[in-house]
């Protein structure tokens, strides 16, 4: 068992050899974990880049980005663990306010084979940010969760679910197989799904636009009463209900609503494949 650590310059860069720092036998299999903590002040950004894991954002006033992630495998077997942890790739580097994190199979063949055999690993990133910053995340497999974060979020999973709370900026979402939720979030959103539901409640009067997406699943948007939005809203499988008294333009179709919720502004852009959508009130 061995931890490895590697200093670049003008960087600070860890590189996990063999990750194998803290094992602790659970019910479950085995959980290792690693702690970082940096130093950044608000306006940057933290990116992740990850062949798999779930992320779970949360924010601090102590102008830190706080990491823990964990490593859980499906294994009592030693042997199986090193093998496994001994080819995955950890690697934490910081640039100015800015931080970065990458994990990487170095031989995706011997996790394939492990797989196969029953043995399962699972990555959580638990991190906490500035209050103002910045996310540029992207795993390849596991659920996203961002909450009360002022600045850009841009994320993207191959196969979990989006989740966005409170919100202030702009939110671009993308999962290839998930559902996706958003509450009380202000700012220019653009979400997309190939798999799965939206559901989204906006309580305050937008500021920019929002686009709701999916191939698969429903569109439900819970809006308070005295809101004020054109609403472009289409489905291809199925119909378009609404709460609200709406000033329409164009031909009335159960399938797809364009017009005005009271006087009108920001676009709701809502768009499926194959589902329903509803506009409800709160």
């Amino acid at each position: 068992m061995k931890f490895t650590l590697k200093t670049l310059f003008l960087t600070t860069l860890l590189t996990f050899g063999c990750l194998l720092a803290s094992s602790i036998d659970t019910f479950a299999g085995i959980v290792q974990t690693w702690e970082e903590s940096y130093n950044a002040n608000s306006g940057g950004t933290l990116y992740i880049e990850s062949d798999i894991g779930s992320i779970y954002i949360e924010t601090n006033t102590a102008n830190k980005v706080e990491i823990e992630i964990a490593a859980k495998l499906d294994t009592r077997s030693e042997r199986k663990t090193e093998e496994i942890l001994e080819n995955l790739k950890l690697e934490f580097e910081q640039d100015g306010d800015d931080v970065s994190i990458f994990a990487e199979f170095k031989n995706r063949n011997i996790w394939s084979l492990w797989g196969s055999r029953g043995s399962s690993l699972g990555l959580e990133f638990h991190i906490s940010v500035p209050e103002e910053y910045n996310l540029d995340l992207f795993t390849a497999g596991g659920s996203i969760d961002v909450n009360n974060l002022t600045g850009e979020a841009r994320v993207e999973t191959s196969g979990g679910s989006l989740r966005f709370r409170e919100i202030k900026g702009l939110i671009e979402g993308k999962t290839s197989g998930g559902s996706i939720r958003l509450e009380s979030c202000v700012g220019d959103v653009d979400v997309k799904t190939s798999g799965g539901s939206i559901t989204a409640r906006i309580e305050g009067q937008p500021e920019d636009d929002c686009r709701l997406s999916t191939s698969g699943g429903g569109v439900t948007v819970y809006l308070s009463r005295n809101i004020n939005v054109d609403i472009d809203a289409s489905t291809s499988a199925g119909h378009v209900e609404t709460d609200f008294p709406v000033t329409i333009r164009g031909k009335v179709r159960k399938s797809s609503l364009k017009g005005q919720i009271n006087e009108g502004g920001p676009e709701l852009y809502l768009r499926t494949s194959a589902g329903n959508i509803n506009i409800l009130e709160i």
